[in-house]
């Protein structure tokens, strides 16, 4: 029986999840150096076999593999893309007289390839009004992109992609409060006297520094009412009033712990 090619096992495709506004405002301007790169080729009257070509190339191809991922269909597409329009060939005469046709081809290519990338950009411009549009999907991918403490994300990370955005705040509050007091041993307190009493600047139980100068012991004063100001302004007016929270991403940066 005769034996056949091996069977290539097929690319998994991961479509690239952009976490913020911020994040597709760079992928923009990152494409946007790389079309001003081509246009310049032709602006500049470079030949066809100048080496400054393969590397314009080169950052394309990297863009594309930074902004949407070596998985994404993107890189899939353009992965192999030249600044060139036709196909190669080799001449029987010798450079000379093929390099007028290489030169036009390559001439051609310059505006297909800046097509490309306004292609892309386009698409990113629509994301991002998609984005705008939609606060939930805004902050369900704000979410995924969360450096969350393990103990955080088991508490509310159910909740917050179900939209039960009020009762996922108020456990990852609470859940902070307790992982406050397994590392002070101060389970006498709460809310408020808790953080205040465990990060104090004069003698904390818990230390962001070593409080040699005052810039440390201003930085322990700041993190001291930053936690303070979790249980004050999150976990006690969930704890004490039926919960009525809009979409406020900010709530979820302080939790990020």
């Amino acid at each position: 029986m005769a034996k056949g090619r091996a069977a290539t096992a097929p690319r998994s495709v991961i479509p690239k999840q952009f976490s913020s506004l911020r994040e597709i405002d760079q992928a923009v301007a990152k494409l946007q150096r790389r079309i001003k790169e081509v246009q310049d080729l032709k602006d500049t009257g470079v030949r066809y076999d100048d080496q400054k070509i393969q590397t314009i190339e080169m950052n394309i191809v990297e863009t594309i593999r930074e902004v949407y991922g070596q998985d994404s269909p993107e890189f899939h597409t353009h992965e192999h893309i030249e600044i060139h329009d036709g196909v190669h060939f080799i001449s029987l005469y010798g450079d000379r007289d093929s390099s007028p046709e290489r030169q036009a081809h390559f001439l051609a290519g310059i505006p297909k390839s800046i097509e490309k990338l306004k292609g892309l950009i386009t698409r990113l411009e629509e994301k991002k009004s998609d984005f705008e549009a939609s606060p939930e999907e805004m902050a369900n991918v704000a979410f995924q992109g969360l450096s969350l403490h393990p103990r955080v994300a088991s508490v509310c990370t159910s909740q917050f992609r179900d939209g039960h955005y009020p009762e996922a705040v108020f456990n990852a509050a609470k859940c902070l409060e307790g992982l406050v007091k397994e590392k002070s041993g101060r389970f006498d307190l709460e809310g408020v006297n808790l953080m205040r009493t465990v990060f104090t600047p004069r003698d904390p139980v818990l230390s962001f520094n070593s409080l040699s100068n005052q810039t440390d012991q201003d930085e322990q004063d700041g993190m001291m009412n930053f936690f303070a100001g979790v249980s004050l302004g999150i976990r006690n007016p969930h704890a004490h009033a039926f919960p009525t929270l809009s979409l406020q991403i900010e709530h979820w940066n302080i939790l990020g712990l």
